[in-house]
């Protein structure tokens, strides 16, 4: 990161097999200093391991249901700063999991697609 130029940096919180666990606020702290934004995938670490998404000035985190927070697998949740969600649009848009999309749609209480509604 100290060559500069990223705008994205993404680590694992936790790493269930090995229980491997990251600094994660080190290294979203490391990604501020070169200018990039830091997506933390916290699937097994939700819960599991400490995380403060505002006090330690988090960009990105998602998650999902079936490991740590242990209720029936099928759910993604994710929390986006100002930095990253409000941030203009991007010249390239995703199919998949479109953050602007659901931007946009939270704003109107509405979700872009259907939620697992059993869930």
């Amino acid at each position: 990161m100290r060559a500069g130029g990223h705008t994205v940096v993404s680590v694992v919180h936790s790493e269930t097999s090995t229980g491997a666990l990251n600094d994660v606020r080190a290294i979203s702290d490391a990604a501020h200093g070169a200018g990039a934004v830091c997506v933390i995938d916290s699937v097994s670490g939700i819960r599991g391991a400490e995380l403060c998404f505002d006090d330690w000035g988090l960009d990105y985190v998602f998650t999902g249901s079936q490991k740590a927070l242990a209720i029936p697998p099928g759910l993604a949740f994710a929390v986006a700063s100002d930095r990253v969600s409000g941030g203009g649009r991007a010249d390239r848009r995703v199919i998949y999991f479109d953050l602007a999309e659901f931007v946009a749609a939270s704003e109107h209480d509405e979700t872009p697609n259907t939620p697992a509604i059993s869930l």
